[in-house]
């Protein structure tokens, strides 16, 4: 059981909710909740930094439950970010049996992700 729950893209506050029915008990309690944000042509498991210069960083994090997750922005200054704009994220839900038939599969790499399970864009 393997769910592309969707892509979303927002323009992106401080926060933002998502609502995934796709997350369930099971899921929160055996399984897996990987969230990838697009930069250029990639995407990059959160939690993730980007380092628009050498002196400034933007740090998007996820926490997930049940029915849902939120996406959460900080700015290295500590203020409240900049709207950075459309974002687009994927949000891929893992029973645990899949995750146990892949033991060395790389989690992190959304295209490794992508081709194991036969994700479709």
């Amino acid at each position: 059981y393997i769910s592309v729950t969707g892509v979303q893209t927002c323009a992106l506050p401080i926060y933002i909710n998502f609502n995934y029915d796709a997350i369930t008990q099971d899921i929160l309690d055996n399984g897996a909740v990987l969230l990838y944000v697009k930069s250029g042509s990639n995407y990059f498991q959160l939690p993730y930094t980007f380092y628009p210069s050498s002196t400034y960083s933007r740090t998007y994090t996820f926490k997930h439950y049940l029915g849902g997750l939120s996406v959460y922005v900080t700015d290295s200054d500590l203020t409240q970010p900049l709207n950075p704009g459309l974002l687009t994220f994927k949000v891929v839900v893992i029973a645990s049996s899949s995750i146990a038939k892949y033991p060395n599969l790389d989690l992190n790499n959304y295209e490794e992700v992508k081709k194991t399970f036969d994700l479709k864009d």
